[in-house]
């Protein structure tokens, strides 16, 4: 009985031990479903971090629409632009100190997807 329990009790953990050593590998070839594009978009947003909840986003396409959400998922606020625009400046006044979600729609369904940080609404 005591042999029996040493051998399950070694068997346990050697395969605990080693349980975590697994890999995958990834394949990057052309079949892949989501492709990185051959030539990305570059866009620049200050300041950061945001500073009175006001955000100014530069895109070398035009910007369809805008959505901010709180690291959570909440949505913090959302525009769409009638006319795309490739600079536009951003408004948000529930912008509380933390980090969010910017998503940015160019006028190609593109998507763009930062982290932003805020320093909070500062009443003077």
């Amino acid at each position: 009985m005591k042999s029996l329990l040493l051998f399950l009790t070694i068997l346990f953990l050697n395969s605990s031990l080693f349980a975590q050593k697994d890999s995958t590998a990834l394949s990057l070839s052309s079949s892949n479903k989501f492709p990185v594009p051959e030539n990305p978009v570059p866009v620049s947003i200050y300041p950061v971090p945001v500073k009175n909840g006001q955000i100014t986003i530069k895109s070398g396409k035009e910007i369809s629409s805008v959505r901010i959400t709180n690291i959570i998922g909440q949505e913090i606020f959302k525009t769409n632009f009638n006319n795309p625009e490739k600079e536009v400046n951003i408004s948000f006044d529930c912008a509380s100190k933390g980090i969010y979600i910017l998503v940015i729609t160019l006028s190609d369904r593109t998507r763009i997807v930062k982290k932003i940080t805020s320093e909070g609404t500062k009443i003077n």
